[in-house]
């Protein structure tokens, strides 16, 4: 079994598995359309829960804009390590590769519960090239997947344009904060759509994710500030959107914790803190595992839960299940095939 790393930092690691469990639990309590796409449909609203708890279930998409930032963050530290072509492997190899079984897992899952997405289908999206287009991902949660590798993309461009890595990075951030905040005021007087508008609403996040990582000294900040701010009004904005209130108040609150969490997270590597080992050992063990549950969890879990219900088991012994399948898999993923995987392209490398 792998040595769990100890280069992770503990705070990102917490809030990618709190985004994750919320995402999780909204996708479980009936907010999926893929829920109707069996041919035994399951209803996944339960009465019991209490308002207040249901309205927080509810938000749980926001998931999403979390992951976001944190890949934003991500990208930003494999970026400064790592030269362009060892940090276009990295990516691809952390991305494709669970992709790929997470999809070899779900297609017969779907076959079983009758779903409406036919198999053939699924061995096209198995490929990987779909991704590249804006067409409904055979995964679900993998339209996430579409915007996350084009950024990729275009970091792995910036990052070949010269030597210093960082500054590229943030004149980057910059740019595209500004080119976004000025798309969006002149869309604003012209009542028009933003060009782009699902990458350039998405596209906030990473670049306020990617600012909070760059931006680690007096000097950076000195001329690096209005940037950032920017990329904070954009965050707010999206959030405005997603959320879908009447006030700016709810995205407001979202951002500060999570630039709550983002501070932190900077205070952890400054000061270098951590909590009691055993809490190290259990958010370490997690976190890797959060990537393929996202995958997972709609999907392939969602067909069992299907498959099992119509079949006559109880609901709640058909989630319990299908939430251990979801989990154990997760952790064959990362503990037993990713190092696999990396093994053997690292051998076929050599």
């Amino acid at each position: 079994m792998p040595a769990i790393s100890t280069n992770r930092n503990l705070t990102l690691d917490l809030v990618r598995i709190l985004a994750c469990l919320w995402l999780w639990l909204y996708h479980w309590t009936g907010n999926a359309a893929t829920w109707g796409e069996y041919s035994k449909p399951v209803n996944m609203f339960f009465s019991f829960i209490p308002e207040q708890i249901q309205f927080f279930l509810n938000c749980g998409f926001l998931g999403t804009s979390v992951f976001f930032v944190l890949s934003g963050c991500i990208i930003s530290n494999s970026a400064l390590r790592n030269s362009p072509i060892a940090f276009a492997k990295s990516r691809f190899t952390r991305l494709f590769p669970v992709y790929l079984i997470a999809s070899l897992i779900t297609i017969p899952l779907y076959g079983l519960a009758g779903g409406e997405r036919g198999i053939l289908l699924g061995f096209y999206w198995l490929t990987g090239f779909p991704l590249l287009s804006t067409s409904r991902p055979y995964i679900g949660p993998a339209w996430t997947l579409h915007h996350i590798i084009w950024f990729y993309a275009i970091v792995f461009l910036v990052l070949k344009l010269g030597k210093d890595r960082k500054k590229n990075l943030i004149i980057f951030a910059n740019l595209g904060s500004f080119a976004i905040f000025t798309d969006l005021i002149i869309c604003h007087f012209t009542q028009t759509l933003p060009a782009s508008s699902s990458f350039v609403m998405l596209l906030p996040y990473f670049l306020f994710g990617m600012f909070t990582q760059l931006l680690d000294s007096a000097k950076t900040w000195k001329y690096n500030s209005l940037g950032f701010f920017v990329s904070s009004l954009l965050v707010i904005y999206v959030l405005y959107h997603r959320i879908g209130s009447k006030s700016y108040l709810p995205a407001f609150i979202v951002f500060s914790l999570i630039l709550l969490f983002l501070i932190i997270s900077k205070v952890e590597t400054v000061q270098e803190w951590s909590p009691p080992k055993s809490i190290q050992f259990t958010i370490r063990k997690a976190a890797p595992m959060t990537y393929p549950i996202y995958l997972l969890h709609l999907t392939a879990g969602g067909a069992l839960i299907s498959y099992l219900y119509g079949n006559g088991i109880p609901i709640w012994f058909s989630i319990f299940l299908s939430g251990f399948f979801v989990t154990f898999l997760s952790w064959w993923i990362v503990q037993i095939f990713e190092p696999k995987f990396n093994a053997m392209v690292k051998s076929l490398n050599n």
